[in-house]
């Protein structure tokens, strides 16, 4: 059983990683061509030619790993198949569940990875990307010498409303830079739990160190309890313990869901919880359905198994052809529900899980299905049956 499963092993792992790597060769050519031009303008070294893809590789084996767990699998199954061996294996008394162990076990740590890639690795990957074509962007503009347009790379611009009904605090911000971590163009407001103000600041500038905001030219302005001025003051830097809220937090609303790993949707699902069902379905859409996606691994291998792992040659090409279109249909059904679930037409917790969890437990009903040695019914003689 142990030189059974060594060599089962050996002969799904060299086209898994042939089909990865090819994967990740194509991307790559792809993205030249997109890019590329970008980088000849703002005449970038060959290192950061380098780096743009590099920090890119968890993005590319998390939309890859599938594809090439769908391809190995199927060409490993049909050369089996083909060569007799699948024929062999039975006739020695190996059961199915012997067989495909192999198999499984790939899709269990193929299904895991994926999962650890979307719960933060391509998320970063994202962001980072966007980060180095906003320098590129600066450093074409740079060149053309156009400086105006070159300060306004990588600030959003947006006059973004963030309220805090934990400390009944609003802040209005006009400018927010990610890659500095520095808010421009700042207006705080602290109330009563009645709506009274309190305390009002307008700031210039203000950087987040990791633990606490720095602010840069501040009208600090303090009411009495009826309303009126109290105090006013005009500071060059401030610092003010109470503002707990983080720069993650204040400019959440900035943030492109896509870009936000699992633990920061699920930090931005908890800070917004009170804010509208439209806003929050992208970022609870995501959130569950990075959650879910892991299986998908796993999934495609149980498919390929119940398909694919065939005695008879006739029906090589019919259970490579049932495979790929079932996981193209389920790709399809997954982007479908997905769009269905950031437009708010359908709970964020159905458009994330159900066509993962779906795709999963048929397959394993169907590969339990072919264990028992029970012909799979075809549309025609379900039909015909009904």
């Amino acid at each position: 059983m142990r030189i059974l499963f060594r060599y089962l092993s050996a002969q799904i792992l060299a086209p898994f990683f042939t089909c990865l790597l090819g994967f990740i060769f194509l991307w790559v050519v792809f993205d030249i061509f997109d890019n590329g031009s970008d980088f000849i303008e703002a005449k970038a070294p060959f290192s950061l030619v380098v780096k743009f893809y590099w920090v890119q590789l968890p993005s590319m084996l998390a939309v890859g790993l599938p594809l090439a767990v769908l391809l190995a699998s199927l060409f490993c199954l049909i050369n089996l198949s083909r060569r007799n061996e699948f024929v062999a294996m039975q006739s020695s008394g190996l059961s199915l569940w012997q067989i495909g162990l192999p198999f499984i076990v790939l899709g269990l740590l193929t299904s895991l990875f994926l999962g650890f890639l979307h719960w933060k690795a391509a998320p970063e990957a994202l962001k980072k990307r966007e980060a180095i074509l906003e320098d590129l962007e600066v450093s074409r503009d740079l060149a053309k010498k156009s400086r105006k347009k070159s300060e306004e790379v990588g600030v959003f611009q947006s006059s973004v409303v963030y309220r805090n009904p934990k400390s009944n605090r609003i802040w209005f911000i006009e400018k927010a830079e990610v890659n500095k971590a520095r808010l421009q163009q700042v207006e705080i407001l602290q109330v009563t739990p009645e709506g009274k103000d309190v305390w009002k600041y307008y700031i210039d500038t203000m950087n987040w160190d990791g633990e606490q905001w720095r602010m840069h030219q501040v009208l600090r302005i303090v009411y009495d309890g009826k309303g009126n001025v109290s105090q006013s003051e005009l500071l060059s830097n401030f610092q003010d313990p109470r503002l707990e809220e983080t720069f993650l937090e204040v400019t959440s609303l900035m943030k492109n869901p896509e870009a936000l790993s699992v633990p920061e949707l699920e930090v931005y699902v908890a800070q917004n919880i009170h804010s509208t069902v439209k806003r929050l379905a992208p970022y609870q859409t995501l959130l569950y359905y990075r959650r879910a996606i892991g299986v998908t691994c796993l999934a495609i291998i149980l498919m390929a198994l119940t398909f694919a792992l065939t005695s008879s040659k006739r029906n090589l090409l019919a259970g490579f052809s049932k495979t790929v279109v079932i996981y193209f249909a389920f790709l399809i059904v997954i982007h479908f529900f997905i769009a269905l679930g950031k437009g708010g037409r359908i709970p964020p917790g159905i458009a994330g899980y159900l066509p993962a969890v779906l795709f999963l437990l048929s397959s394993i009903a169907l590969f339990y299905w072919k264990t028992t040695r029970v012909e799979l019914p075809s549309l025609i003689q379900f039909l015909k049956k009904s």
